[in-house]
């Protein structure tokens, strides 16, 4: 298959069929391969060669990443995630397992979990689909800030300006919990003066100014 590889790089059938063929081999001969780097690490070229050249195939990521943990365990695993996430920053699939495994194994402090949460936000939160990443990052933040914390009022008014494809159940949920807050801890107060000012754009200046205060 090598060989054919050779003469026929894109062929995406040959490359399918290579990765199955590591696939089975680890499922058989695990323990054998554990113990072999250099068979590991003929396994772990392939799978690299095939990723510089398709960084965009998320499956082999999610393949390569299975591989890698049956073999070596969680946190080699987890540096081929990082790698995805680096390589393919636009995955919502990569970045819902990233931070799913993070969580799960309680791999960061809450600092760095809450900037990992809003890095992936940028990269992926405009996605139509993306409400399982915000009810991944909402399901932290209310366990680790409070639903009536400005933390997640804040996440949720993030959410609410996207077109996503469920959007209605965050606004569900801000109306209900923004009742709890006072009109600038929702919206910036540099906004209220713009809207008051386009408002009442009939007032003079020192009502003006005493209207907005």
């Amino acid at each position: 298959m090598k060989k054919e590889l050779e003469d026929d790089f894109f062929n995406d059938s040959l490359w399918n069929e290579l990765v199955l063929h590591h696939e089975k081999l680890i499922a058989d001969h695990k323990e054998l391969l554990k113990s072999r780097t250099e068979l590991k690490g003929l396994i772990y070229a392939d799978m690299d060669q095939l990723l510089t050249k398709y960084p965009y195939f998320t499956v082999y990521w999610k393949r390569y990443v299975t591989m890698v943990y049956t073999l070596e365990g969680l946190k080699p695993s987890i540096r081929v995630l990082e790698r995805a996430v680096i390589s393919f920053p636009y995955s919502l699939d990569v970045w819902i397992d990233y931070v799913n495994i993070l969580l799960a194994n309680k791999l960061k402090a809450d600092k760095e979990m809450n900037q990992i949460f809003l890095q992936g936000a940028d990269k992926v939160g405009c996605h139509f689909l993306a409400h399982q990443f915000w009810d991944i990052y909402l399901d932290w933040a209310k366990s680790v800030y409070g639903v009536h914390s400005n933390d997640y009022i804040a996440i949720l008014i993030r959410i609410i300006k996207l077109p996503l494809h469920q959007y209605a159940k965050y606004n569900q949920e801000f109306m209900r919990l923004s009742k709890n807050f006072a009109i600038t801890d929702l919206v910036a107060k540099d906004n209220l003066v713009t809207y008051v000012k386009r408002k009442y754009d009939g007032l003079n200046e020192e009502e003006m100014d005493e209207y907005i205060e």
